[in-house]
């Protein structure tokens, strides 16, 4: 997602800007899927806490990046809020590198005799 978001602020025709949204579509529903998934894996315990505690964190960022990034437009222009993007996406990859994947969740269906 941190290379799409740079390839963003570098792409200017049309056919470059419809290959990066295919990639950018592609991570974000990755990504859309996955987080949840990771937290309530984390959070066996918590599990509705823990998604409302996300959930909540999730529309804050909405706003705030929003915000920002409509701030960024209006003040440094396309390629600033793209980059923006980017170094934030690279924070988070440094703050998540060293995580240690969750325990596998425990399956509830009953086992299918073959």
């Amino acid at each position: 997602m941190t290379a799409v978001q740079l390839l963003f602020a570098a792409v200017h025709g049309l056919w470059g800007i419809v290959g990066v949204l295919l990639l950018f579509f592609v991570a974000f529903n990755v990504l859309e899927a996955m987080q949840p998934s990771l937290v309530s894996r984390y959070a066996a315990a918590a599990r509705g806490a823990a998604l409302g505690i996300y959930n909540t964190t999730q529309a804050m960022g909405l706003f705030l990046g929003g915000a920002v990034g409509g701030w960024l437009l209006k003040h440094e222009g396309r390629s600033a809020v793209f980059i923006g993007c980017a170094v934030v996406l690279l924070l988070w990859l440094i703050i998540a590198w060293n995580m240690k994947s969750p325990p596998a969740r425990k399956s509830s269906a009953p086992a299918v005799a073959a």
